[in-house]
């Protein structure tokens, strides 16, 4: 999902014809605020702020030690990252914002009882900021629970990695869901209020509550309500063709070893084909953007109106001729598009273009 939804955000982005820069490159914050901090038992420190009297500084920290459990130091309101080493870490009153999700060994954390920010529960990591913003913010990587209930009353998921987990339970009070990757869980229902995904990686599927008025499922495939929108395809799901209803106008498959043969819908206008073993593709649509990142693909049956084939290039600009009709664009850097048969229709504009790309075509 994350890769399809990075697709179509390119894809809204070339149809605005927005340039795309470069990021400028941050200002190292110890030199802005002028405040040193001595390191201290593997911890190290960066001023993140501090008033116009290089006064009051609140520090930002990192443990590149190799202690399996450790305690954040007093007066440190944000922890950027956590060794490989660590298992457990304690929380201090001031920490507000904890940045570690990649901590690869992390099983636990705890938290001072006076921390006005957080609290822990299970070992888990939920924010108490106010009574309408109630969060799950990092659920461990190595916690080792194959089943686990979010409490009542949890409104949002803002970070969870796990391969352990096979059973978990939302709360009917879930409204959205952040960062989220559990490879192994084997269903995720999402109840009556969850309006807001970002970002799901499963194994298994997911259903969803009737009563919800946002998503909808039909064969373990997920859309939005009025399946204009194809969110998510099961990478379990063996089905070796698939053909995307012919409402859907934007999404597509991500990372099925199954999927082989793949149809888009006809209204499609941005569609993300990214898959292993998929060889065989047809787009009909008069106007798709199609990205495609799939290895093993040998055949493509195309419309008459393609304007573009060609690789993605970073800070690329498309003409208002290639955005015209339907576009190609092979995010695979190492894709050898000179293997790739065309199957188009004699005479047509996409037959021109194809032959003067000197790419192999046959008529259909």
């Amino acid at each position: 999902m994350k890769r399809i939804k990075r697709i179509v955000t390119m894809i809204l982005a070339i149809a605005l014809l927005l340039p795309l820069a470069p990021m400028p490159k941050a200002e190292a914050t110890m030199q802005r605020f002028g405040n040193t901090r001595k390191p201290e038992n593997g911890w190290v420190f960066q001023c993140n702020w501090s008033d116009d009297y290089g006064g009051n500084p609140e520090w930002g920290a990192s443990y590149t030690g190799k202690a399996a459990k450790v305690a954040v130091p007093k007066n440190v309101t944000t922890v950027d990252k956590i060794s490989n080493t660590v298992k457990e870490v304690h929380l201090s009153a001031d920490v507000y914002q904890f940045r570690a999700t990649d901590a690869k060994s992390l099983e636990k954390i705890t938290v001072d009882k006076n921390n006005k920010y957080f609290y822990a529960k299970d070992g888990v990591l939920y924010s108490k900021c106010n009574k309408s913003f109630k969060e799950l913010t990092y659920y461990p990587i190595q916690k080792k629970d194959r089943s686990y209930s979010i409490p009542k009353g949890i409104k949002t998921i803002e970070y969870l990695k796990n391969d352990y987990l096979k059973e978990l339970k939302l709360p009917s009070s879930m409204k959205s869901i952040g960062e989220f990757y559990a490879k192994n869980l084997k269903t995720l229902h999402l109840p009556k209020k969850v309006w807001d995904i970002s970002d799901i990686e499963i194994q298994g599927k997911i259903t969803v509550a009737k009563s919800n008025k946002f998503f909808t499922e039909s064969k373990g495939i997920l859309y939005n309500k009025k399946k204009t929108e194809m969110l998510y395809y099961p990478s379990t799901k063996k089905s070796e063709t698939y053909t995307i209803p012919k409402n859907v106008r934007r999404g597509g498959v991500e990372n099925n070893k199954y999927l082989k043969t793949l149809k888009l819908s006809k209204n499609m206008i941005a569609a993300g084909v990214v898959g292993p073993s998929i060889k065989t593709l047809y787009i009909p649509g008069k106007k798709t953007c199609a990205n495609i990142d799939a290895p093993k693909l040998n055949k493509i049956y195309l419309p008459d109106d393609v304007t573009y084939i060609g690789k993605n290039q970073k800070y690329q600009k498309y003409t208002r001729e290639d955005m015209a009709g339907t576009m190609l664009i092979f995010f695979d850097k190492k894709a050898d598009i000179s293997k790739i048969t065309f199957m188009v229709h004699e005479d047509s504009p996409t037959h021109e273009l194809v032959k003067k790309k000197g790419l192999t075509y046959k008529f259909y």
